[in-house]
């Protein structure tokens, strides 16, 4: 019995958000929700979330359909992914200072870089999982 609840004590549900609104409304709940186990996860005493991408901005890092899970670590660093609101969208960039203000970076050469401001960053990219090319997860 001791094993069991040992066990059930390392999986960690993380929820899953389908859109800003989602978000916004139900924070730290999510439209869907994720099953980690903890074993594999570096410990954190930031909130853990997860969106699914959409688009090529940043490809070939990241294409569309893979899951980015994400702190809500606002103290994101110079070159590190983070996940910013955008438009009332989640947009998942690389972190730029230059000339005293902060910059999205797309890692798709055919999208342009864009300015935010650090309210507009919601937290640091910790890993990615990419989706099969079928489309089916083992």
């Amino acid at each position: 019995m001791i094993e069991k609840k040992e066990e059930e004590k390392s999986i960690l549900e993380v929820p899953l958000y389908k859109s800003v609104n989602s978000f916004f409304r139900s924070r730290y709940q999510g439209d869907k929700t994720i099953h980690l186990d903890q074993a594999f996860l570096e410990p954190t005493t930031h909130q853990l979330m997860c969106i699914q991408a959409a688009g090529s901005s940043m490809e070939p890092k990241i294409n569309a359909h893979d899951y980015i899970f994400f702190t809500n670590n606002f103290n994101v660093g110079v070159g590190e992914l983070c996940v910013a609101l955008v438009e009332n969208e989640f947009w998942i960039r690389r972190l730029e200072f230059k000339d005293n203000s902060l910059w999205l970076l797309p890692e798709n050469p055919i999208f342009s870089k864009v300015k935010v401001e650090k309210k507009q960053i919601i937290g640091r990219v910790v890993f990615i999982v990419p989706q099969p090319a079928n489309g089916v997860h083992a």
